[in-house]
């Protein structure tokens, strides 16, 4: 039962860290916090609320977490590749 929970847990905390360092990202051209403090809670606070919220409803918000997860990996991994290949060109 407990690795379920941690499971659960993990997947919530994943989910809502990409979708915050995607916020993150594309807020960068138009704001540049004054202090590294303001990115770290703006990545903590929606993680823990990601947690909660996995917990609670857990199908829904695994199978999001999972496929956005599944994606920015995808993604990272498709311009890690153009980029080498445009190297290698």
């Amino acid at each position: 039962m407990l690795v379920h929970c941690v499971g659960l847990l993990l997947t919530g905390l994943l989910l809502r860290l990409t979708l915050g360092a995607g916020a993150l990202l594309s807020t960068e051209p138009i704001y540049q916090p004054p202090s590294a403090w303001v990115p770290a809670g703006g990545l903590r606070g929606p993680a823990l609320l990601g947690t909660l919220l996995t917990l609670g409803w857990s199908r829904p918000f695994t199978v999001l977490g999972t496929a956005l997860l599944g994606s920015a990996v995808f993604v990272a991994y498709g311009l890690a590749l153009g980029s080498r290949l445009g190297q290698r060109l």
